[in-house]
């Protein structure tokens, strides 16, 4: 756990290994389908803080 005042809440959760998505950058099919994948879920890497 970290903590964050409201104007952090943004950087906090991209130093945690938690899912995030977004529209897709390119073409690639549905893992689950083969439909057009329209999202990207993925995980940043917790970056520590010196």
């Amino acid at each position: 756990m970290i903590l964050v005042c409201q104007k952090h809440v943004h950087d906090g959760i991209k130093m945690l290994k938690v899912p995030h998505i977004r529209k897709a950058s390119f073409e690639s099919p549905c893992r689950f389908c083969n439909q057009e994948a329209r999202f990207e879920i993925y995980y940043f890497k917790y970056l520590a803080m010196a």
